[in-house]
């Protein structure tokens, strides 16, 4: 509900006894219950304590560390400055200065007891209606806090004789006499209660006197009882929302073929993500639960989709081109096995890492240590094309993962289902659209953007009772078909949908220099330049379409109205678009349309047995080049003769997966990817059709480009230089000189950092320029995490 900041209504000046109260019992609850996690917020202020409308009390910003203001920003020190780890090295400072504890101000460890020191200046600021220490300066205002007098007497004279006991304890400069707990904080506001009608009857005749004895005992009962409660298992009294921002000088990487949503280790202590610093590649970061420290994981430079081990010690995770493992308490990054475009694992207790190893596999089984991975799960024929997203249920013996089916699109389709970790059992459980997770003896999962709760019995039944929502919103990647949220123990991790998956068309030179944008953010998966460099034939919009951009005005025309279309491609001329249209009942079939959106589309091909991509014409505009769809089976390179009206024939055929192919504007050479050195690496051979056809080949030959991992070859205007992506993100360029019937490849340079995806057509050259047209995510995408502890009493009372 809408309503405003402590620090807002503070502003207007002191808060009624019964006020600053109830709003202190609130922040004392939902501190508590953070402790009870290990989580320490050390941020603690008025502007960190949001008050609705209602009278309900909402704790934000969590273990947060935030930068400082500009020098010529309002010297307002109870919203900010907050003093960063990145800022301060050595002796970290951490927390705002006009409520920063003592042994937080002298850079010393600290545990609860700074958030009972934070507690306790807000409870005397609401009570007196003044901050306890003021200066002019950050360095004024710690000084204030090390040595100024603490005068708790400055409140109301009404103030309870208990809450002046709390203060006196909350404000103890030496840690060791601090109150410790604010459980504890809890039993003196609770005393409050009592002692009102106590106080009424202390002047009363001896009537009086025997009430107020009979309250003083009843007081004194009250909080035995509550004593005793506290002592035994935690209760969570309130449902606690924070927030968790990126790292300081980072962007989550949540989404995309590089996505690492958050996951929750095992013994709830610390939480792994992925974030991108710009200009770096994707890395994995871990963020303790306990202190809120976020620190960056050496090691996994490009690596995504992360899993904890069951000790908690250790991840695994991916790297477009192998499984590996760190423990995260330092050493050496181990490969166990190859994995390209991988879609997630669990590791079990028996040491084995079961893993979806490309996007259209089953799911695959391999020790934790290395080794041969063997098939676990069988894609069903004409059902499913894909196997992903594995989770492991508690009892460590079965797992739930998401069924996918390419072919139709339709989300409705796809399923959650559960087997055992030896292939036994495989069935589904529920319809989702996108990935599940377990806990709390519940399956946790996605219907359009709402995330589901049910109650799981993995070895009997199934799920059981009624679904219940429990968050609203949730982003979904439609690409990957994977929801950011994670849940774990008594905690629950989500992203808003607020995120969005808009992505910006980024103008790059070839020194990697940024020069602006071209039109607006949208969705944006597949791009092509006109040949003469004056438009974008983009995939555009959620389902997609194909759109025309000027690229110097921005201006946007629409060129189809089918839906699910996309990879749009020129013709050599400039006049026509090809690109793939495809619904349930035509999987795929390849389009031309006239670039001025005149007249109505004709098929090139459609053939339901046959899926294809347009990814290239030949500059004599005889040839298209097609890139094979490999939902279920490997892809080739193939192509058809327009002129002649051919069918497709195959001009690369080799074992490994070949793909998003480009021909040299001479139209003698074909750069493309392949996957047979592991990862996707870029190639170039001769392109001669009509050997293909059943001629005699006239060259031979093949030539690797990239060095390690690359995709999306393309070819300049002059034919002489080739651009192409890294899985790490980094923009690469090499020289390509003809030399008789072959080729001399130059050493490949940088151009730059870019986080555009390299399973789509993210990239593409502007012919008679430098300028590299790169599909970005926007900038707007990166919002904050929302966290939520107190997920069993969440369940317990959404079941009401």
């Amino acid at each position: 509900a809408a309503g405003e900041t402590l620090a807002v209504r503070l502003d207007r000046g002191e808060l009624s006894v019964d006020d600053a109260l109830q709003i202190a019992r609130q922040i004392a609850e939902a501190l508590e219950t953070a402790h009870e996690h290990g989580i320490i917020h050390r941020d603690l202020k008025p502007a960190n304590v949001m008050l609705s409308a209602e009278g309900k009390v909402r704790v934000l910003d969590f273990g947060l560390a935030k930068a400082w203001e500009p020098a010529d920003s309002s010297p307002d020190l109870t919203r900010s400055p907050t003093l960063t780890a990145q800022m301060t090295g050595a002796g970290v400072l951490l927390g705002t200065a006009a409520y920063m504890s003592p042994e937080q101000a002298r850079g010393r460890p600290v545990d609860r007891r700074a958030d009972v020191w934070a507690f306790g200046c807000i409870l005397h600021e609401m009570l007196s209606g003044r901050r306890l220490f003021v200066g002019d300066t950050v360095s004024d205002v710690l000084a204030s806090v090390l040595t100024s007098e603490i005068d708790v007497d400055a409140v109301p004279p009404e103030t309870p004789p208990s809450v002046r006991r709390l203060l006196r304890r909350s404000l103890q400069r030496d840690p060791a006499r601090r109150l410790r707990d604010l459980g504890d904080a809890i039993l003196e506001l609770d005393e409050y209660e009592v002692e009102l009608p106590r106080a009424k009857a202390a002047t009363g005749g001896s009537a009086a006197k025997y009430i107020g004895w009979v309250a003083a005992m009843v007081a004194l009962i009250v909080a035995i009882a509550l004593a005793w409660h506290m002592s035994r298992a935690p209760v969570h009294r309130e449902i606690v929302y924070t927030e968790i921002a990126p790292p300081a000088g980072a962007e989550f990487a949540f989404h995309g073929d590089r996505g690492s949503p958050p996951v929750i280790a095992p013994d709830g202590s610390a939480v792994v993500f992925g974030a991108v610093v710009p200009g770096e590649p994707v890395t994995l970061w871990l963020r303790s639960l306990r202190t809120g420290e976020t620190s960056q994981l050496p090691g996994t430079e490009g690596g995504f989709a992360p899993f904890w081990s069951p000790d908690s010690r250790s991840i695994a995770f991916f790297d477009f081109s192998s499984l590996k493992r760190l423990d995260v308490g330092g050493g050496a990054t181990l490969t166990l096995c190859t994995a390209r475009i991988a879609r997630g694992g669990v590791w079990t207790p028996e040491g084995k890492i079961i893993f979806a190893p490309e996007y259209n596999t089953g799911l695959s089984r391999v020790s934790a240590t290395g080794g041969e991975p063997t098939p676990l799960t069988t894609l069903l024929e004409n059902r499913h094309t894909s196997h992903r997203w594995p989770v492991l249920l508690p009892d460590g013996r079965h797992l739930v993962y998401l069924a996918i089916s390419h072919d139709t699109g339709d989300a409705r389709e796809n399923e959650v289902r559960v087997v055992a970790t030896d292939g036994t059992g495989d069935r589904r459980i529920v319809s989702s659209s996108a990935n599940g997770a377990v806990a709390a003896d519940h399956l946790f999962f996605m219907r359009d953007q709402a995330l589901m709760a049910q109650p799981l019995n993995a070895q009997r039944d199934g799920i059981t009772g009624e679904p219940r929502i429990v968050a609203r919103d949730v982003f979904h990647d439609a690409n990957t078909w994977r929801s950011v949220f994670t849940v774990g123990g008594d905690l629950l991790l989500y992203q808003s949908s607020a995120a969005g998956l808009n992505a910006q068309l980024t103008l790059i030179d070839r020194d990697g220099q940024e020069l602006g944008t071209v039109g607006d953010d949208d969705i944006y998966t597949d791009l092509a330049v006109s040949p003469d460099g004056r438009h974008l034939a983009v995939c555009a919009g959620s389902p997609p379409d194909i759109w025309i951009i000027e690229i110097e005005t921005g201006l946007r025309t629409r060129l189809t109205f089918e839906t699910n279309a996309t990879a749009p491609l020129w013709s050599p001329d400039g006049r026509e678009i090809y690109y793939r249209q495809w619904d349930a009942d035509h999987p795929s079939r390849i389009m031309v349309k006239s670039a001025s959106g005149a007249g109505e589309a004709r098929a090139v091909l459609d053939d339901p047995e046959l899926l294809f991509m347009p990814a290239d014409v030949t500059a004599d505009g005889r040839y298209l080049i097609l890139d094979e769809v490999y939902y279920v089976s490997g892809a080739d390179v193939w192509f058809m003769d327009l002129v002649n009206n051919t069918q497709p024939m195959k001009v690369i055929d080799r074992p490994e997966n070949q793909t998003i192919p480009d021909v040299s504007p001479d139209g003698r050479w074909i750069a493309y990817s392949s996957g047979e050195a592991g990862a996707l690496t870029v190639y170039i051979e001769p392109f001669e059709p009509e050997s293909a056809a059943g001629g005699t080949s006239r060259r031979a030959g093949r030539w690797q480009v990239s060095d390690s991992s690359g995709v999306l070859p393309r070819w300049d205007s002059d034919g002489e230089t080739l651009v192409f992506l890294s899985f790490e993100g980094r923009l690469m360029e090499v020289e390509v000189e003809v030399v008789g019937d072959g080729l001399r490849i130059g050493p490949s340079r940088i151009i730059g950092q870019t986080s555009a995806a390299s399973s789509q057509r993210s990239i593409d050259l502007i012919p008679g320029t430098d300028q590299i047209v790169v599909i970005n995510p926007a900038a707007q995408t990166q919002t904050p995490l929302t966290t939520v502890i107190g997920l069993r009493r969440l369940l317990a009372e959404t079941k009401r």
